[in-house]
């Protein structure tokens, strides 16, 4: 039985915090007259900046808000850094620049007639070019400095060369400001027939790419290597493997062009394989454009792997890619094959060979009369050089851990607040909805209470109309008795009848009224117009009904030969016909044609009770004619407009219980006060029960 050691790996969408400083000082730029592939999306071009005191250009991620740039012309500017407001993109810089202005703009300087040599520099170009090291799409020069052995792919421009494939050129040229070159003078030019020869040209001195790239071949080689080779395991870290079956990432081997492809999680990659077909393998830097994912994680490793390997072999259909024989990788050609090999294995043969034999090296020309020596290394000094390389691969180690703990523990601090923040407002909407709730069960038994209480208070007043219609009944019936029997009794009861006639009813004795019921409507939105204007109503629900419309008669009441007279509009019946409850009023509209102002057409006052009538003091007259003020018997309306020609009556909540009415206003010596008994008009009246 075999074991397998499984891990998972979640991914996760989070935002890893750059280290940046603000600057809010305004610094000079130098930007370059060439652009560069983006970092983060190599099919975009990104501006070369170098700032104060650099040596170097610089890639800049974002564009300077506000500069226009053109290619082939070299600023100088002033920038200043600012904040972004949110939201801001993962991985995104918190930071924006802006441009403050343009210092200066120029073009490369234009190769000149050169008659001095004073720093030339003497290439000879390649009849052939190669794939860039940085960008692969393209092509660079093959050249050779004056004096070198060797042709170096030159990953830079030549400003002023045409160069044409299948020709050598002598040439001398001056370097540029920015890393390139511009033509000083075009020497020679030959044409070269082409051969299946190629050169192996060397890096441009980086650490990082130090590596040969090997050109192609003309030699039918054949090799295990050969073929497509599906990942099925990779080292995770010290006894601990990731296992794949899905056969998504891949390597496709070609040593007859000394070429790798392949498939990572996110991107496809190319490189140069170096191997001498039995044991060795060595893979130059990778190149391929890059795109990110959530597997981003998992095909870093599987790069990082892949070009630390130095060993290799094949043994039942698998591929094993190890360092120094410890296993990294693991590769089967049949994509259903799922057969594991251990971990930890002996190779079934380790052969040790001191002068490696590469496909290439057969297009080598060795010098003649070359010593052929051959150096020993102490046993020493490999150990130490192994504890070494040990040593510093922990460290690496140690630090991406160290990187993945601190992104880890962001993400988790993120997803907290985010957890936090979506908890306090769940609370917060729960607490409202159940103040709500609370509010509507209050509300609900409020009403039940009140209409309980009225329908009791209904009960009531039928009973006492009842013992009201008997009283009624009964003093009917002896009334006429003493009116037949006795005459003097009689006057009597008239003399009784004026007094109770004089003095006001007690409206909390025997009520002949039922209490209006109506629905409450807080809205403006839903309020219809009322049918005729100048006329109030008040708001049941949705609907605007009538008040109390009564015909009101224009009487005067003489004080005395020299006390003047008080002018009344008396309504025939004593009370109102619309009874609200005391502090609970409908809102009351009114509907105004033209340019009126309300205040000027409408009054409201408090009636004067009687027993068979209601009386409303509208004037008082000293003798001569000269008015009284008369404002203290009104009550102070304020009206607010809902609409064009719609106003509500604001009357005051705390009226007393009585009877009340909406009067006309009366300008100047009205004739209805002539003395005739015919002279009336409608007013608009209702009353307050307790």
């Amino acid at each position: 039985m075999k074991y397998f050691l499984f891990f998972s790996i979640s991914f996760f969408a989070g935002f890893i915090a750059k280290t940046q400083s603000y600057n809010p000082a305004v610094q000079t730029w130098v930007i370059s007259s060439e652009t560069t592939p983006c970092e983060s999306d190599p099919d975009k071009a990104c501006l070369l900046y170098k700032a104060t005191g650099k040596k170097e250009f610089e890639i800049l991620p974002e564009p300077i808000e506000g500069f226009q740039y053109s290619e082939g012309n070299e600023y100088t500017i002033q920038v200043k850094q600012e904040i972004k407001k949110p939201p801001i993109a993962a991985n995104e810089s918190v930071f924006k620049y802006v441009l403050v202005k343009i210092v200066s703009q120029k073009q490369p300087t234009p190769a000149p007639s050169v008659t001095s040599t004073s720093g030339q520099i003497i290439f000879e170009v390649n009849f052939e070019s190669l794939p860039c090291e940085e960008d692969p799409s393209k092509s660079c020069l093959l050249v050779r400095k004056k004096g070198a052995k060797e042709f170096e792919i030159l990953n830079a421009s030549i400003y002023g060369f045409n160069y044409e494939n299948g020709y050598t050129y002598m040439i001398a040229v001056k370097p540029t400001s920015n890393g390139n070159y511009y033509l000083v003078n075009e020497i020679s030019k030959k044409f070269v027939q082409k051969s299946a020869q190629t050169y192996t040209p060397l890096s441009n001195g980086n650490a990082e790419n130090n590596k040969p790239i090997i050109g192609t071949t003309n030699i039918t080689t054949s090799s295990t290597l050969d073929g497509k080779w599906y990942l099925r395991k990779m080292k995770e870290k010290e006894g601990a493997s990731f296992v794949t079956d899905d056969n998504i990432m891949y390597i496709d081997i070609n040593t007859f062009k000394d070429r790798i492809d392949g498939f990572g999680a996110c991107n496809k990659f190319s490189a140069v394989i170096k191997s001498d077909l039995n044991t060795t393998f060595e893979v130059s830097k990778l190149t391929y454009n890059y795109v990110n994912c959530g597997n981003k994680k998992i095909e870093d490793l599987f790069f990082s792997l892949l070009q630390e390997a130095n060993k290799f072999e094949v043994r039942n259909g698998h591929l094993i890619l190890s360092y120094n024989w410890k296993y990294v990788l693991e590769f089967v050609a049949d994509p259903n094959n799922k057969e594991d090999i251990a971990s930890t294995y002996v190779p079934a043969a380790i052969i040790e060979k001191e002068n490696k034999t590469f496909a290439t090296d057969q297009y080598k020309k060795e010098p003649e009369n070359k010593p052929s020596a051959s150096v020993t290394k102490k046993p020493e000094v490999d150990d130490l050089q192994k504890q070494l390389e040990d040593l510093q691969k922990q460290l690496a180690e140690k630090k991406v851990k160290e990187e993945e703990t601190l992104q880890k523990e962001a993400a988790d601090k993120l997803q907290k607040e985010q957890e936090a923040a979506l908890l306090k407002k769940q609370l917060a909407e729960k607490a409202a909805k159940e103040a709500e709730e609370k509010r509507l069960a209050e509300e609900k038994a409020k009403q039940e209470q009140e209409i309980a209480k009225k329908l009791k208070e209904i009960e009531d007043l039928k009973k006492q109309l009842a013992e009201k219609e008997k009283i009624l009944t009964s003093n009917t019936t002896q009334k006429e008795n003493y009116t037949s029997n006795n005459t003097s009794q009689a006057n009597a009861t008239k003399k009784v009848e004026s007094v109770i006639e004089e003095k006001p009813a007690e409206k909390n004795v025997s009520p002949n009224y039922v209490i209006t019921e109506f629905t409450p409507n807080n809205s403006n939105s839903n309020i219809p117009d009322p049918q005729f204007a100048g006329r109030p109503y008040y708001l049941d629900g949705n609907t605007l009904k009538n008040l109390e419309r009564i015909d009101a008669t224009y009487d005067m009441k003489i004080k005395g030969i020299y006390r003047g007279s008080e002018q009344y509009l008396t309504a025939f019946n004593p009370e109102s016909t619309l009874q609200f409850k005391e502090n609970n009023l409908p809102r009351i509209f009114i509907k105004i044609t033209g340019e009126v102002d309300p205040y000027d057409i409408i009054d409201f006052s408090k009636a004067i009770e009687k027993n068979d009538r209601r009386r409303f003091k509208v004037g008082d007259r000293k003798l001569g004619g000269k008015a009284k003020d008369i404002t203290e018997n009104f009550i102070q309306l304020d009206f607010v407009q809902i609409r064009d020609g719609l106003y509500e009556i604001i009357i005051p909540s705390n009226l007393e219980v009585g009877e009340y009415g909406f009067l006309p206003i009366l300008e100047g010596n009205n004739s209805l006060f002539s003395g005739s008994s015919s002279s009336s008009t409608k007013i608009s009246c209702f009353g307050i029960a307790p």
